[in-house]
């Protein structure tokens, strides 16, 4: 769990050590076959902590108001992560203005991005007669990443709703 968050995130799992091997039974029914060796133990756990820190982003989305669009534990998109897979989530805010994305992977660490909308980067507004709704006035953009060593936070889970109230 993360330290402060414990009842938006848990990420249970059975570690069963054995003569030979150990077995590792997911949450999701999923079990995992492990040697020894030191290497294939921290390998599954750095994934494992990179998963509960997305799926605790989520639930805290939720708990804030924000809407996710998108959000996986296993993303097949940017670079190949050298053991496991990275988590990403991509989330909108409650008033629909900025658009968070965080990708968290076990080598490459967190990269957090916030879009910027389109009308606010030329500072010029220009409104359609034909779209009523200002939602779409968002659309396109480009994201700007937010340099989270330089955030204020005890922990990802902190920062990210540190950043998510500013943004708010």
């Amino acid at each position: 769990m993360s330290n402060g968050y414990e009842t938006i995130g848990r990420t249970p799992l059975q570690l069963v050590v054995g003569v030979d091997n150990i077995k590792i039974i997911c949450k999701d029914g999923r079990v995992i076959q492990l040697s020894y060796e030191e290497q294939e133990i921290k390998n599954f756990l750095h994934t494992q902590i990179t998963q509960h820190q997305i799926t605790s982003i989520q639930a805290l989305s939720k708990v804030m108001g924000w809407q996710v669009l998108q959000s996986s534990t296993h993303l097949g998109v940017g670079h190949m992560e050298k053991i496991g897979n990275a988590a990403g989530i991509m989330m909108i805010s409650p008033t629909g203005e900025r658009v968070l994305a965080i990708r968290n992977g076990p080598n490459s660490g967190v990269r957090v991005a916030v879009q910027i909308p389109k009308n606010q980067q030329n500072g010029t507004e220009s409104r359609s007669d034909v779209i009523v709704d200002p939602k779409w006035d968002n659309l396109g953009g480009y994201f700007k990443e937010v340099d989270m060593d330089r955030m204020k936070g005890r922990n990802l889970v902190n920062k990210i709703e540190l950043l998510m109230a500013a943004l708010n």
